[in-house]
This record gives C-alpha cells, sequence and structure tokens, in this order.
C-alpha cells in the first residue's frame, strides 16, 4: 500500500503547466527556480510523514476501512491532507522565515491542484471538499479561540472534562472530509443515519488520539503559545484527566451500532484503533 507522502510527490512531479507558463511570458530561465520550489512543496509535508513526526489523516482511515478502501479517493484525499497539516504548522508553530516559505509553498501547490481539477477530481469530491474548507475549517478555528479561553485555569474536574470533551470533539471535525471521500467513492449516500454516524465514530476516534496527543505536547505547546486544555494542567492531573476523557469518547463511539455490515466493520477497526490510543496515555 502507498503512503500518503509518496502519493503526493508523484502527483507534484508534473511541473508542465507551471513550465508552460513560464515560456509563455518569456521567462523560461526560472523553469529550474519552479522546480525547486516545487520540490521544496513536496519535501516539506512529506517528509514529516515520513518519519512519524505527523501522522496522514489519510492513512488512518485507509487503515480503518483496510481493504475496502477505494483507490478513487487516495488523490483528493491526500492533497487535502497537506492543505490542512501545513494550516496547522503555520498556525501552531513558531518557525523560521524559510521553514514558513516551504509550508506557504506546499498549500499553494496542494490548493492549486485541488481547484485546478489538475487532479481530475468528481464534482463530488470537488464539492466536499469546497463545504469542507468553507464551513469545517472555519468553524474549528472560530472554536479553538472560544475553548482556549475557557479552559484556562479550571480547577473543578467535572467543568474542566466538560469543557475538554467538547473541545475535542468539535476540533474532531477535521476528520470528516477524509471519511467522507471514500464514503462518496463507495456509493454511500451522505444524508442517511448510518453514514452520519460512522462520521461521528471517526470523529471519535480522532478526538481520542488528540487528546493522547496534547498530553505528550504539553511542553512544546506550551513553548509555542499554543493553548490546549493540557497546557493549564499540571502533575498527575494530566495522564488522570486524559484517560477519563478518552474513556468517555470510547464509550460513545462503542454505543453506535450499523446495519450495514461494512460500515459495522469499519466502526470495530476504528474501536480498536481507539484502544490502542488509550493505552498509550
Amino acid at each position: 500500500m502507498k503512503k500518503a507522502s509518496q502519493i503526493y510527490r508523484e502527483e507534484l512531479k508534473d511541473r508542465s503547466r507551471a513550465e508552460s507558463l513560464a515560456k509563455s511570458v518569456g521567462i523560461e530561465n526560472s523553469i529550474d527556480a519552479i522546480d525547486k520550489m516545487y520540490d521544496l512543496a513536496s519535501g516539506t509535508i512529506g517528509h514529516k510523514w515520513d518519519i512519524g513526526e505527523k501522522t496522514p489523516r489519510t492513512d488512518h482511515i485507509r487503515k480503518a476501512m483496510g481493504k475496502d478502501y477505494p483507490d478513487s479517493a487516495l488523490i483528493a484525499s491526500t492533497f487535502t491532507d497537506t492543505v490542512v497539516a501545513g494550516l496547522d504548522e503555520l498556525l501552531d508553530q513558531d518557525l523560521e522565515k524559510a521553514e514558513r516559505l516551504s509550508y506557504v509553498m506546499t498549500e499553494v501547490a496542494s490548493i492549486g491542484k485541488l481547484v485546478g481539477n489538475d487532479l481530475g477530481l468528481t464534482r463530488k469530491q470537488r464539492d466536499v471538499i469546497g463545504k469542507y474548507f468553507y464551513d469545517t475549517i472555519m468553524m474549528i478555528a472560530g472554536m479553538e479561540v472560544n475553548y482556549s479561553n475557557l479552559v484556562r485555569n479550571i480547577e473543578n474536574e467535572d467543568k474542566f472534562l466538560k469543557l475538554a470533551k467538547e473541545f475535542y470533539g468539535s476540533r474532531a471535525a477535521v476528520m470528516d472530509v477524509f471519511i467522507q471521500l471514500p464514503l462518496i467513492e463507495l456509493d454511500y449516500d451522505m444524508r442517511k443515519k448510518e453514514v452520519k454516524n460512522i462520521i461521528e465514530v471517526a470523529r471519535r476516534n480522532r478526538a481520542i488520539g488528540m487528546n493522547r496527543k496534547d498530553i505528550y505536547d504539553r511542553q512544546i505547546d506550551i513553548k509555542n503559545n499554543t493553548r490546549t486544555p493540557y497546557t493549564e494542567q499540571k502533575g498527575k492531573k494530566l495522564r488522570c484527566y486524559g484517560r477519563k476523557l478518552a474513556n468517555e469518547f470510547l464509550e460513545e463511539l462503542n454505543s453506535y451500532k450499523f446495519k450495514d455490515t461494512k460500515l459495522q466493520k469499519f466502526k470495530n477497526n476504528f474501536y480498536k484503533m481507539s484502544q490502542e490510543e488509550i493505552r498509550r496515555i
């Protein structure tokens, strides 16, 4: 199974449109520079995926779906993945100028491929990606600003867990497009209740992973002035709160039942993956 980083790099090898444009405006001598910029873009996120510093959301869903994941969703999902990963880095990290440029180039290259339809995406794929960036990503950004202020200096455990659950439950919507794209290719109707429910399952699985990651990234987040529920907590509370929160999400995930055998199989895999995450807290 090809990794998301391989798929991304292979697609970015086609620089024909950029090179053709350079020739048409009389700047053929800039083609080498254009190639270097593409190499910069393809190497930035791909490298972090390769070394395990970041995990592609696409590969996460592929793990849950196994052999049922449709190849026809891979390109759309992978390029959407790079845009979201690049946004994370631009917003969360204290980057040097050259490093920031590399992430900007990643964004430009990926978005250009998506909206320019160089990738040959279907109308349904483009629609769900467009809705994701216009609605879901904007909702998550607004929520993070609001909740990062609310969870500061909360000593009451119940209140903290309630707010933290809302925080991670909302942020987990970042996974929506990555399960919607393969479901569309498998001819599932996004309006059906069971399809909406498997998206909820994927969200809870993602919430558990984000919860665990923020516990272990606490010092990095403090250094980068990135607020999470755990940047305000100390000592034994971190893992204690983290496990309680993760188990609440796991219980909700497990409550979903599916008549569709394929969706039930996906849910079972998400459950096992979530258990693995909790064991690592």
